[in-house]
């Protein structure tokens, strides 16, 4: 019996080896995509005010319309770019019983990841740019009493 389970494991520790490896190189790609990412909406927002630098996992940008000023927080999927990020909306400049006003999560918007990473902003950034006005109306229709 002694054999036959170190057989087993001779012929699982291989087959485990690489599928971890695998997962090594893809975790590692990933986080490359989400830099990426994160680096191609610089030149639309700016620098972030927040980001996490080592697994890249989440951004805010401060972003304004007119005089409406407000963030955009990112989150960022493990799957990205397969899966799109995630934003919310923070305004600055708008507060409902003592917190700043923010927007569901964002989900639904033009995304593709066959896109590279300069079309990606592109499209956010012309999203958000609509998105913003609604957004700023129901900020100042939540903080109205």
């Amino acid at each position: 019996m002694d054999v036959l389970l170190q057989r087993c494991m001779a012929e699982y520790l291989p087959a485990l080896e690489e599928k971890l490896d695998m997962q090594v190189k893809d975790a590692i790609a990933s986080i490359g995509a989400r830099r990426k990412i994160i680096e191609a909406l610089v030149p639309h927002f700016g620098r972030p005010l927040e980001a996490d630098p080592v697994f890249c996992r989440k951004a805010t940008f401060l972003a304004c319309s007119g005089t409406f000023t407000f963030m955009v927080h990112f989150s960022l999927p493990v799957q990205f770019p397969k899966q799109q990020p995630n934003l919310v909306l923070q305004s600055s400049q708008h507060f409902h019983n003592g917190s700043p006003v923010k927007s569901q999560v964002i989900d639904k918007y033009p995304w593709s990841p066959r896109w590279d990473t300069s079309e990606m902003a592109v499209r956010i950034f012309n999203f958000l740019v609509d998105e913003c006005l609604g957004f700023k109306k129901y900020c100042n229709e939540t903080t109205q009493y």
